[in-house]
């Protein structure tokens, strides 16, 4: 093997080693400040350290409120950015080499509305190829739940990411809003949608009424 051949082998690993060796952690840290203007970077390696090492997990953000990372592992993080802001990030495999982030902002008051987006690994914005939101009628599986359907005038749907798994679930955020009587009483309750990450995209799988 001559050196040129030598030469662009070892390039050739330590990229892959490289992409290899990335993690959620780390993209985090790398997050544009502009996407998330209240923790600083210095917060974030602290919540991130803290969070390793099995520590509270609690800063005090520019908001003068608490940002606390709930759960961390290689390609996810749950972060509780504000009170009533939730940030979730997962690593979603493209071929053996290349992953891109896929990023869910939750909003809460108090009923709950999500919007998603993805990344390649530098924080370059992706258009959304990836993830298209059920249509209303989806959630409810049963042909006799129109009058349900009719009588809800809020139609925000809540996504939430899995910790171990490469799968989305949608669901309509109605409790939050609806008293506990006025949930009780509807003939209907809307499923839960599931998306599983398949062929670089995230598929419907199944509506159920418990989350996988």
């Amino acid at each position: 093997m001559n050196y040129v051949k030598k030469y662009i082998l070892v390039c050739i690993c330590s990229f892959s080693a490289g992409l290899s060796a990335q993690n959620i952690a780390d993209i985090f840290l790398q997050i544009p400040d502009d996407m998330l203007p209240f923790i600083t970077r210095e917060q974030r390696q602290e919540l991130i350290d803290n969070a390793q090492n099995k520590r509270e997990t609690t800063v005090q953000n520019r908001l003068n409120g608490a940002s606390s990372i709930h759960k961390l592992t290689p390609d996810y993080l749950l972060l509780q950015a504000a009170s009533a802001s939730l940030l979730e990030l997962k690593l979603l495999p493209v071929n053996e080499y290349y992953s891109i982030v896929t990023l869910i902002r939750t909003r809460c008051a108090p009923a709950c509305d999500s919007e998603i987006q993805f990344f390649t690994t530098e924080w370059k914005p992706l258009k959304n190829n990836y993830f298209t939101f059920p249509p209303f009628s989806m959630f409810f599986s049963n042909d006799s739940c129109q009058d349900t359907m009719n009588s809800l005038d809020m139609h925000l749907v809540k996504l939430s990411l899995h910790e171990n798994a490469t799968i989305v679930s949608a669901s309509l955020s109605i409790k939050e809003y609806l008293n506990k009587d006025e949930y009780s009483s509807l003939p209907c309750k809307p499923d839960t949608i599931n998306y599983r990450w398949e062929n670089n995209k995230f598929n419907i799988q199944n509506t159920n009424l418990h989350e996988l």
